[in-house]
């Protein structure tokens, strides 16, 4: 109420970001799931989502965000399960997830998600006798990239990340999946499951 800016510790200007109704959209798409069962044991399963922001109605008084999308276009994923292997011990699976890159602005966070691709697989082996299994996930084992996106300078919706467009795929590559997160790698996780 008094007009000063809000400072944190280090003496930055404090943003504070909140929520509101953009109005009357219209958007077209479809999202679509399939699962082809090949064994009794082995299946494939795809998912595909499509969508495309027709018309937004924007008062004179909202903010330039209430234009902004904040969503990829496309996404697909494909990917294949096997299930009661070797004496019904194994199971595993594999995921090829891939999303177009779209620009997000949102308060301070603005800028573009750039498009990427990832390859995680999933394998478990129970222990019948023990009444348990061990599990093991492992995401982003192999990624692409479309670009990246960095920050040069104080971060404001004025001053969009910079965008460098390129395209780089391997092992453990890292990538963004929303703006101003840390970049992730190929991230495992291992887990027992007993069953009581």
């Amino acid at each position: 109420k008094t007009g000063a800016q809000l400072t944190g510790s280090t003496g930055g200007i404090q943003i504070p970001l909140t929520y509101f109704n953009v109005g009357n959209a219209q958007i077209t798409g479809t999202d679509m799931g399939v699962k082809f069962l090949v064994t009794p044991t082995i299946a494939i399963n795809g998912t595909a989502s499509l969508q495309k922001l027709d018309t937004i109605e924007r008062k004179p008084t909202d903010p330039i965000e209430a234009t902004a999308f904040n969503s990829p276009t496309s996404k697909f994923n494909i990917g294949m399960d096997f299930a009661n292997l070797y004496n019904n011990q194994l199971h595993g699976g594999f995921t090829i997830r891939y999303v177009n890159g779209y620009n997000f602005l949102s308060g301070i966070n603005n800028g573009k998600v750039p498009t990427f691709s990832t390859f995680d697989f999933t394998t478990g082996y129970k222990f019948p006798t023990l009444g348990a299994s061990i599990n093991l996930s492992v995401q982003n084992l192999f990624a692409c990239r479309g670009g990246t996106s960095s920050v040069d300078g104080w971060l404001a919706a004025a001053k969009p990340l910079i965008y460098t467009p390129g395209q780089e795929c391997g092992l453990g590559k890292k990538h963004i999946e929303m703006i101003n997160m840390p970049e992730i790698g190929t991230m495992a996780f291992l887990g027992i499951r007993i069953d009581r």
